[in-house]
C-alpha cells in the first residue's frame, strides 16, 4: 500500500509527462504541416 505522498508525486510526473507530451505533439504537428 502507498502512502499519500508517493501517490502524489507519481500524479505530479504523470502530469507533467502528459503536459510534455501535449506540447511535444503540438510542436511536432506544426514542423510537420510546414
Amino acid at each position: 500500500m502507498k502512502s499519500a505522498a508517493e501517490s502524489i508525486s507519481e500524479c505530479k510526473i504523470l502530469a507533467f509527462y502528459g503536459l510534455f507530451a501535449d506540447i511535444f505533439d503540438e510542436m511536432h504537428f506544426s514542423t510537420f504541416n510546414r
